[in-house]
């Protein structure tokens, strides 16, 4: 890949850009740049003094406001890095493996992380609690609930309809606002969180890693998650309509993941329901999530992408993602279905006919 010799050195990165001081074969400097993930995990590398991807298309050209960024730098200098409080391990690595002189290839990012849990035995047993914990409290509800899911008439019902709809929105609001939290490299140091932030951050890295691997094991990542959602029944046992609620939401968590893993399969390995789906907008398109993959400051949500223009407004204007306030925005979705069955019931209720007396759908007083 170094066909023009030069050199890069002096490197940093700033909001998931690269940014390098390179020297070419001539002796002469220029500041490079290149977002982090743009190259599909094949690595960066200098070429002829700028920073350019090591296999295909050179996609550092389109970093986030490139022309405007090197400008800046040419003229002002290094961005100081006192502007990010944390350095994730995948960012010190890129910084260690970028700074190579005397003409050498930098190859930057040819580390993947190919499982994010194999190296943090603790890490790897609290998801697989966090998977048999859902597991078990899904099938427990779908016992509970057995009588007005074998129903054909309840599926069909209002009610059925409004939680299975409520459940999709939920689920892409707190997809996004995980999204935010886990992308966020200035807490990589909290307890517990932090190693599924680091964890969750080397997708960025190798993007597309997240299509290798089983399908099971893909959507078990959701689990974390749905754990704690279902522990939140005990808060209130008696609600029907929460258990219910977090039977379709378990469902479209499940789907969620399958979503994220279809906005980066190739084309020509995509099932045609699933590009039907893209195409009808119930599920992210590979276009529109890529778009997260060039500034990492947009377009979170990764199952409908239905709430992304909110999303991207408020971290455009009311907070930069890397605000630990998003830390708890999340959590207070996360409780929010638990908090509202305590409240008047305004969901559509239906009363089956089991007794042979057919009774018609309404609200509970």
């Amino acid at each position: 890949m170094n066909t023009f010799g030069g050199s890069c050195s002096q490197c940093s990165i700033v909001h998931w850009t690269l940014q390098c001081l390179c020297v070419d074969a001539v002796g002469d400097s220029s500041w490079s740049i290149c977002g982090v993930g743009l190259c599909k995990g094949n690595g960066i590398a200098n070429n002829g003094g700028k920073l350019a991807c090591t296999v295909g298309i050179n996609q550092c050209l389109s970093t986030y406001k490139y022309s405007t960024r090197i400008a800046y730098l040419e003229t002002y200098g290094p961005i100081e890095l006192g502007r990010r409080q944390i350095l994730t391990k995948y960012e010190n690595d890129l910084i260690a493996n970028a700074n190579v002189r005397g003409g050498g290839v930098g190859d930057v990012g040819g580390k993947k992380k190919s499982d994010q849990h194999s190296n943090s035995p603790l890490l790897a047993s609290v998801h697989s609690i966090a998977t048999a914990t859902t597991v078990f409290s899904f099938l427990l509800f779908v016992i509970l609930e057995r009588r007005v899911l074998t129903d054909i008439q309840w599926l069909t019902s209002t009610r059925a309809l409004a939680l299975a709809g409520l459940s999709v929105v939920y689920v892409d609001v707190l997809s996004g606002l995980l999204h935010i939290t886990l992308d966020n490299p200035t807490i990589t140091h909290w307890p517990l969180l932090g190693p599924e932030c680091e964890a969750f951050q080397g997708h960025h890295v190798a993007p597309n890693d997240i299509t290798r691997g089983t399908w099971l094991r893909h959507l078990c990542e959701a689990h974390f998650v749905n754990a704690i959602l279902c522990i939140s029944v005990l808060v209130n046992r008696k609600s029907a309509t929460l258990r219910q609620f977090l039977i379709f939401a378990n469902v479209s968590s499940t789907w969620m993941m399958a979503a994220h893993r279809l906005a980066h399969t190739h084309p020509r390995d995509m099932w045609w329901w699933a590009k039907t789906l893209h195409s009808t907008g119930l599920l992210i398109s590979p276009a529109h999530h890529s778009a997260h993959h060039i500034t990492y400051t947009t377009n979170f949500a990764i199952f409908t992408g239905w709430c992304n223009p909110f999303l991207n407004f408020a971290v455009e204007y009311i907070g930069h993602p890397h605000n630990p306030l998003w830390v708890i925005s999340f959590f207070l979705c996360m409780l929010a279905p638990t908090a509202l069955s305590f409240g008047r019931e305004r969901i559509p209720q239906y009363k089956p006919s089991w007794d042979g007396v057919k009774v018609a759908e309404g609200k509970q007083g």
